[in-house]
């Protein structure tokens, strides 16, 4: 059995959003954004850079834990998800980098996500 991090360490809470797109009476196009919370999630504000001497630049500013069997709901993301937003402290931040980390034993279920933000 793989070590779970600690539900207590858990304390934050991201809003995965998705933005639809409908046409109103008048056939314009209307951008709506909906959330979905995820509680339980582990953010650490960081600057991540990528590069070499003079040629760095950030990649993220922040890093967003979400762990099977503590966050809820556990969404399921892929690389499609990179240039989504989530918000996070009411600042909206878009996901740049998504790691997915499976269990050892089942290569085919998610142990935990890392979004990297900016």
């Amino acid at each position: 059995m793989m070590p779970l991090v600690s539900r207590k360490l858990c304390k934050q809470s991201i809003s995965l959003l998705k933005e639809s797109a409908k046409k109103d009476r008048f056939g314009k196009s209307v951008t709506t954004t909906t959330g979905t919370e995820i509680k339980n999630v582990l953010v650490q504000e960081q600057t991540i850079y990528s590069g070499t001497n003079d040629n760095r630049q950030v990649t993220a500013n922040a890093v967003a834990f979400l762990f099977d069997k503590i966050s809820s709901p556990m969404p399921q993301l892929d690389r499609h998800s990179v240039g989504k937003k989530i918000e996070y402290h009411g600042q909206q931040w878009t996901i740049t980098n998504l790691v997915t980390n499976y269990y050892p034993t089942n290569p085919n279920k998610v142990f935990s996500y890392e979004i990297e933000v900016l």
